[in-house]
């Protein structure tokens, strides 16, 4: 999750920075776009953890003004459920759950 696309964006910039001393950004986003465009990760692996980290920013966002913490999703209203997806500009909270469910650390494989 976004722990894990955080570490990436942090090990692979101190691991590079000696080189591409531009690599280093505050923004997670821009630092892996940085990554990619000195070549230092390969593009589809860039472009799936900045989308992915993008999207778990965006819940996290919502949740921390809405909802009580932990969130549950067994335990939220529907229209908790419902605001959070359109939110997201998507169309249920089922569709945001698959969008979840697709990432996986094992598709991102890293050359170090």
């Amino acid at each position: 999750g976004m722990m894990y696309i955080l570490f990436v964006a942090h090990y692979l910039t101190l691991l590079h920075a000696h080189r591409h001393p531009s690599l280093s950004h505050p923004d997670v986003a821009v630092c892996l776009g940085n990554l990619v465009r000195k070549k230092v990760l390969a593009k589809t692996a860039g472009e799936k953890l900045i989308k992915n980290y993008t999207l778990a920013q965006n819940v996290q966002n919502f949740l921390r003004l809405t909802a009580e913490l932990p969130f549950d999703p067994h335990k939220a209203s529907a229209g908790l459920k419902t605001a959070l997806a359109r939110s997201l500009k998507l169309k249920s909270f089922k569709q945001l759950e698959a969008q979840l469910g697709k990432f996986s650390e094992k598709d991102i494989k890293l050359t170090i």
